[in-house]
C-alpha cells in the first residue's frame, strides 16, 4: 500500500520479508496490488458503524466548540443515550472522544435516569442521543448573545437583499444564477435557524 508513496523504503522492507513461495515476485515493483476481496474476512462492519457513531459525536462537539470559539478551553461533556447499550458504546469510546474534542470529562447516562447539568449547549446527534456541553462559566453569555444576534441580523439582511434582487430582476436573471441564489438563501435560512436555537440556549443560561 505504501509503495507508490515510499518506493525505496517499501522495497527494502519487501526484500527483508521471507518469501511466501519460490515463484513470488522478485520485487515489490512488479507485485500485484492487494485485492480488497482478499481481506474481506478481516472487515468488521459492526465496529465501523460504532466508530462512525462515535466520530459523529466528536464532530458535533467540535462544531459547537467552534461556534463559541472555544479553541483551548476544556469543557465538560454529558451524553444522554436512549438505552444502556448505546450508553456503553459511548463509554467504550470515551478516551477517543475526550482526546479529539479537548474535553475535560465525559459522562454518559440513560435518558430518564438523571438530568444533564444546567447551562449547557445542546446538540442532537440522533433520535437516540443528545449532547450537552457545559458553557456556563466558560463563555461570556452576554457577549455571545450579542454576537449571535448581530450575525443573525446580518444574515436576515442578506436573505432579504438576495430575494429583493431576484424579484427586481425577474426573468432577466440567468437560470444558473437564480439556482445559485436559491441555494444560497436556503443555506442562510438554515444558519439563521441554528442561530435562533443557540440564542434560545444562551438566554436560558442567564
Amino acid at each position: 500500500m505504501i509503495s507508490p508513496f515510499m518506493p525505496f523504503i517499501s522495497e527494502e522492507l519487501f526484500q527483508r520479508l521471507p518469501r511466501r513461495s519460490d515463484d513470488a515476485a522478485p520485487s515489490i515493483m512488479v507485485t500485484a496490488y492487494p485485492d480488497p476481496e482478499e481481506f474481506a474476512s478481516y472487515r468488521d462492519e459492526a465496529l465501523e458503524k460504532r466508530f462512525d457513531f462515535a466520530y459523529d459525536i466528536v464532530k458535533r462537539i467540535r462544531s459547537l466548540r467552534a461556534d463559541y470559539q472555544l479553541t483551548k478551553t476544556k469543557t465538560q461533556v454529558t451524553i444522554e443515550c436512549a438505552d444502556e447499550e448505546l450508553c456503553q458504546l459511548v463509554k467504550n469510546f470515551e478516551a477517543f472522544i475526550l482526546q479529539l474534542t479537548n474535553s475535560s470529562s465525559l459522562t454518559a447516562f440513560v435518558a430518564g435516569t438523571q438530568q444533564a447539568p444546567a447551562g449547557c449547549g445542546i446538540v442532537t446527534v440522533s433520535d437516540r442521543c443528545r449532547l450537552f456541553v457545559l458553557l456556563k462559566g466558560v463563555i461570556d453569555i452576554d457577549k455571545e448573545i450579542a454576537r449571535a444576534e448581530k450575525k443573525r441580523n446580518a444574515l436576515q439582511d442578506q436573505v432579504k437583499g438576495t430575494k429583493d434582487t431576484m424579484e427586481k430582476t425577474g426573468s432577466k436573471m440567468p437560470e444558473a444564477v437564480r439556482e445559485q441564489n436559491i441555494q444560497k438563501i436556503a443555506q442562510m435560512e438554515t444558519e439563521i435557524g441554528h442561530l435562533a436555537d443557540a440564542l434560545q440556549q444562551l438566554l436560558a443560561m442567564k
